[in-house]
């Protein structure tokens, strides 16, 4: 009954009357499933897995040093009981936010997920343990770095123009570019296509996710983790389950360590002038 109401987006009624049952019965089964499936299968499910071969991918894909692209999508809710302004957008209504971050074969290695969609996806970035351990450079413990021009650069992710650049966040030039600005955002929007693959496979797969939920806002978060659970599980023919972790991944974090604001959009302007070169002079 839960794949079948995920994967069809039906309403409890409909599921019920298909298998046969009552609905109240459909919607506790389908509930007690999707939060058990959210308890003990997210972290061993959504993970990043080897850096190394997913740095080799996005490489493969025209970007090295890159080690996730980012995205998101809004999922229509049913309106809530108790006022909901801060979950009403522009579109839909009444929506909450999943943002994701995906490996280069399109497997989301996090997501953070339940955030209401008046927020703008780069602020709900900034309150990932990814963000603020990408910032600090203890996301990956070896710290590899390479050369790009010049320029030391190491781990870094790959997001669009709504995103801020950093020096571990690299987005696309914006309005009108040259001809080398050009050639860079074509390997980033090359590369970053991924995730947005991804989000497509994701919504295809459960459509759930096209439609809105009938389900509790407080219930929400069970039912969109569990279409990633489900899709990561797809993506990768059931070797998450078999390799991951079992706990969450825990980063020890100094934000006195932190560089300032400006400093950071410099130096990310540098690496991205970099990169920009160094795909240049590839084409050559």
């Amino acid at each position: 009954m839960t794949i079948y109401f995920l994967a069809n987006g039906d309403s409890f009624s409909t599921v019920a009357t298909y298998f046969g049952v009552e609905k109240s019965t459909a919607c506790k089964a389908i509930l007690q499933v999707v939060t058990a499936m959210e308890m003990v299968l997210l972290r061993k499910a959504v993970y990043l897995g080897d850096y190394r071969k997913v740095m080799a991918g996005f490489e493969a894909l025209g970007f090295p040093q890159a080690i996730g692209a980012v995205d998101g999508c809004r999922v229509r809710i049913v309106p809530p009981v108790e006022p909901g302004a801060e979950f009403t957008n522009r579109k839909p209504p009444f929506s909450m936010v999943l943002l994701g971050t995906c490996d280069h074969t399109g497997r989301f290695t996090d997501v953070l997920i339940g955030w209401p969609a008046s927020n703008h996806y780069s602020f709900i970035l900034r309150t990932s343990g990814t963000y603020n351990a990408m910032r600090a450079g203890v996301f990956i413990s070896e710290r590899p770095s390479l050369t790009i021009a010049g320029k030391q650069v190491g781990p870094l992710l790959l997001a669009d123009v709504n995103y801020p650049l950093k020096p571990w966040l690299m987005t696309p030039f914006k309005g009108s570019v040259c001809p080398q600005q050009a050639v860079y955002n074509q390997r980033h929007s090359q590369a970053r296509n991924v995730v947005k693959a991804a989000f497509a496979r994701l919504k295809a797969r459960w459509r759930c996710l096209t439609s809105s939920l009938e389900v509790a806002q407080t219930n929400a978060n069970s039912f969109l983790a569990a279409c990633v659970i489900l899709h990561n599980i797809v993506e990768s023919d059931g070797e998450v389950l078999t390799s991951g972790p079992r706990g969450p991944k825990c980063f020890t974090v100094n934000p006195a360590n932190f560089l300032p604001e400006d400093v950071e959009t410099q130096e990310g302007k540098d690496i991205r002038q970099a990169f920009m070169a160094f795909f240049c002079a590839q084409n050559q």
